[in-house]
């Protein structure tokens, strides 16, 4: 089975890519797995089943995995037992449980299988040809997951990182919609991690923007051009453009609450009535480099 990933940030536009994808082709995308992450990032799947110390080489190591990715124990929108979001069905919960644990009864059992027959069972399970994630694992893992899948399709998505940031910090404040803290709490926590993950990105985009089977799309690019910019994307994947592909809603953004048809063409620039001018300094000193890779210096 071809397998084809979504890989970047959060608050790259990634849930626009999912839907079109979703929408107009053969290719099943499901949402985030966490399966792959750096302990001080998060829990990920791999870890919270043991799978690096013990691969499910029993029918009780099988058995005790799958009752905790059904029971809803990993950290992933993919392993939620409900969505948060009408409408929304693509969750581990699509697959018929027996027909998952027998899959892995005959297979090794290693981190690569499971991963690979949950991609493809579920895309059986929603009758597509080929499987895919949004997000499957932390940027700085992608590698690892292409030693997996060596004839999968990355589409990584880039954004501004001063956007990134600041739609992050936003989404944590006061009356959001979330438990909200301080703007000098929320910088402390995401500036960092904002400055770690974009060099990973840039890292990412360095090894592999020559290989066929790679291709950058910029979250500005999609927003003020998005025909061409969809047309691309669905070049690359093999299936054709429609003028529908631009008519998905628009949700979950940072400053507003609004769920309206089409692509927003003034997303790309809302940020910057909201960025702080030291954040800003911050952030363009220390990704300078990697802000000129994709375009935004």
């Amino acid at each position: 089975m071809e397998y084809v990933f979504i890989v970047g940030l959060p608050r790259t536009g990634s849930k626009i890519y999912m839907s079109i994808i979703n929408d107009f082709s053969d290719i099943d995308i499901v949402r985030e797995m966490h399966y792959l992450a750096p302990r001080f990032i998060r829990k990920s799947a791999v870890s919270s089943l043991q799978l690096e110390q013990q691969p499910l080489n029993s029918p009780e190591r099988v058995g005790r995995a799958i009752e905790r990715m059904y029971d809803g124990q990993l950290s992933g929108a993919f392993w939620e037992k409900r969505s948060k979001e009408d409408g929304v069905q693509l969750r581990l919960v699509d697959i018929e449980k027996n027909a998952l644990q027998e899959a892995l009864l005959n297979s090794s059992g290693t981190p690569r299988d499971l991963f690979r027959i949950i991609l493809q069972k579920h895309a059986e399970s929603v009758g597509k040809k080929r499987a895919g994630a949004k997000f499957p694992v932390d940027i700085g893992c992608v590698p690892r997951i292409l030693e997996w899948c060596d004839n999968a399709k990355i589409i990584h998505i880039v954004r501004d990182p001063r956007a990134i940031y600041t739609s992050m910090v936003m989404r944590e404040r006061p009356g959001s919609g979330k438990p909200g803290i301080p703007r000098g709490l929320a910088a402390s926590k995401r500036l960092p991690y904002i400055i770690m993950q974009y060099r990973k990105a840039a890292s990412l985009h360095s090894r592999f923007n020559v290989n066929d089977n790679y291709i950058i799309s910029r979250f500005e690019d999609v927003t003020e051009f998005p025909e061409e910019s969809l047309r691309k994307i669905a070049g690359f994947l093999g299936f054709k453009y429609t003028d529908e592909m631009k008519s998905q809603n628009r949700v979950d953004s940072s400053y507003s609450y609004l769920n309206k048809k089409g692509i927003d063409s003034g997303a790309a620039t809302q940020w910057e009535s909201h960025i702080l001018a030291p954040e800003r300094k911050i952030i363009e000193i220390i990704l300078k480099k990697e802000m000129r890779m994709f375009g935004y210096v």
